[in-house]
């Protein structure tokens, strides 16, 4: 199960974003997408819980959300089969502006490098 995903509209703040998910999967087949609530963003129209691939097994998603806050969100999903014999977790990085239309700079904290022994050298 594979995904691609784009967006149609300003990664702003507060501006409707439409999230375009693309899967290719085995024709003909029901897919579960449960997906996380997360206090980053709201969708505008609630996804539905069972979606059906196409006859080539090609699904695309059209979701509607509104980012509540700025930097970098996750939209985080569980898609499955209905009948559960496969399951694969996404999570698709999104890089919101402020209202001033920046990114606000992540602040990372540099860690020492822990050096493990080579195979076979203890």
């Amino acid at each position: 199960m594979a995904m691609k995903h784009s967006t149609v509209g300003d990664l702003q703040v507060h501006s409707v974003v439409v999230l375009e998910l693309d899967f290719a999967f085995s024709k003909g087949k029901l897919l579960n997408l449960d997906f996380v609530d997360n206090e980053q963003y709201q969708f505008i129209d609630t996804p539905a819980e069972v979606y059906s691939t196409d006859d080539h097994g090609n699904l695309v998603i059209q979701l509607k959300l509104m980012p509540l806050t700025s930097g970098k969100i996750y939209i985080k999903c569980l898609a499955s089969t209905t009948d559960g014999k496969q399951v694969r977790s996404f999570s698709i990085p999104l890089r919101i502006k402020d209202s001033n239309g920046l990114i606000p700079e992540i602040n990372t904290v540099s860690k020492s490098r822990i050096n493990l022994p080579v195979k076979g050298s203890y």
